[in-house]
């Protein structure tokens, strides 16, 4: 049996971001764990095989570089990364957000997310997945980061794909309302077949694409 979460997770993240302090965290920093932390490591060690590994995410913001200096995230969430293809869970004070995809690809995956697009049978295939996934009620937009205004360098601004050589990235995503999350069986059972239904884009990502094989710091 998968925890569910309850609305005082809701709650909570509505109070951090109203007192986004280190008191208020330290304060209720065991609430967190029982009603944010537990339910989402529940659902996470539930997930079958293909899912396995996902990595959760500190709730510490790194404010090095940030003008914003609240030191805490308004939301807690996990992610597998396999191959270049990027699976997500989060929840926050609006309910759970699924997704999947490639969110902002590296400038080498870049270079051969466009290079696979420009060619007829991987770009037709990509433009085929997104189609069967849109009349699944599944959006997929491009990820992270705006497009660009028009082709990148070295591609025609007249290409039958160039919308998606404007990408920077691409996923697919669903939202659930908190009451959707509050039976963790049915809450698994929705994920999972989100999963399974971004798998061919997944799959895709993971034959043209892959992972980034930039040196660290680039």
């Amino acid at each position: 049996m998968v925890n569910g979460f309850t609305p005082r997770a809701f709650a909570f993240f509505r109070e951090l971001a109203a007192n986004n302090t280190r008191e208020f965290w330290l304060a209720h920093k065991a609430e967190f764990e029982a009603v944010v932390r537990d339910p989402m490591e529940s659902l996470l060690a539930a997930l079958p095989e293909p899912y396995d590994g996902f990595r959760p995410f500190r709730m510490n913001r790194d404010v090095r570089f940030s003008k914003d200096k609240s030191p805490y995230k308004t939301a807690h969430a996990a992610v597998l990364d396999d191959r270049g293809a990027v699976l997500y869970l989060q929840v926050g004070a609006e309910g759970m957000f699924a997704a999947g995809g490639g969110y902002l690809l590296a400038p080498d995956q870049l270079e051969r997310f466009r290079a696979a697009v420009d060619a007829p049978a991987p770009g037709l295939e990509l433009e085929r997945i997104i189609d069967e996934l849109g009349r699944d009620g599944i959006d997929v937009g491009p990820g992270g980061a705006e497009p660009l205004k028009t082709a990148p360098r070295g591609y025609d601004k007249e290409h039958p794909r160039i919308g998606l050589l404007r990408q920077k990235g691409i996923a697919a995503g669903i939202r659930l309302d908190p009451e959707d999350c509050r039976n963790g069986d049915e809450l698994l059972a929705t994920v999972v077949d989100f999963f399974d239904a971004v798998q061919p884009l997944t799959s895709w990502l993971r034959d043209h694409v892959g992972p980034s094989t930039a040196p660290r710091g680039r």
